[in-house]
């Protein structure tokens, strides 16, 4: 049997998608019509427990058991942390889905409780204060996706092509004015340090930190001035 040659194996926590360093998300785009629309109300408690929990098995090699892989708690996991949950709720809701953040919540209280009683080695040793996972909806702010955002990431969805979702690409001259030129293809990431710091700031800061970083750069390089 395959499993009796198998001496140990290791679950991975990766049931979700980065995006950036600081953003992740599970590409789930039927969560904001099924949570908010009044016609899916039998849909929303299924839907939050799936946000909340997927169950996967898995057989040892002396008996089966459930392995419970929540996406969040998957996301806590792979963090290291077991939070302090803190939710949104409204003192006077004008809307039946006030009490959504309340329920998943809970269910993802249940499940990470759930998962560091069968996780022994979680939460990991570790010199930092506890995290807190704040559970908020889109109604603490409704304006937001109705403006447009004014930093250097929305320009540059303006200006440049996106593809495969979150693919941003530009063309540039390499050895201009040489037998060498050429012109390649770049791609905007997370090896883009100047894209990494200056991505969520406003357009005019942003201005301001390029025009002071190049003057850093030019006193530091003086064989870069201009003669």
């Amino acid at each position: 049997m395959a499993r009796e040659r198998i001496a140990d194996f290791h679950v991975m926590n990766i049931n979700f998608y980065p995006r950036e360093s600081r953003l992740v998300t599970f590409q789930d785009p039927w969560s904001f019509p099924v949570l908010f629309h009044p016609g899916c109300n039998n849909l929303i408690r299924q839907h939050l427990e799936d946000l909340a929990q997927k169950v996967s098995k898995a057989t040892s090699t002396n008996s089966k058991f459930i392995l419970l892989t929540p996406k969040v708690v998957s996301l806590c996991a792979a963090l290291g942390e077991y939070p302090v949950i803190r939710y949104y709720r409204p003192k006077s809701p004008t809307h039946e889905a006030g009490v959504m953040c309340a329920h998943l919540a809970r269910f993802i209280q249940n499940e990470i409780d759930q998962f560091a009683q069968f996780q022994r080695n979680f939460p990991p040793q570790t010199n930092r204060p506890r995290g807190v996972l704040l559970v908020v909806d889109r109604s603490m702010d409704l304006f937001a996706p109705l403006l447009h955002e004014f930093t250097y990431q929305a320009m540059v969805h303006d200006l440049l092509p996106v593809n495969d979702g979150d693919k941003v690409t530009y063309k540039t001259v390499i050895n201009e004015g040489t037998r060498n030129e050429e012109v390649k293809e770049m791609t905007i990431g997370e090896d883009d340090r100047v894209w990494v710091k200056y991505r969520h700031m406003h357009m005019k800061d942003v201005l301001e930190k390029l025009g002071e970083d190049f003057a850093k750069f030019r006193a530091a390089n003086p064989q870069f001035a201009d003669e």
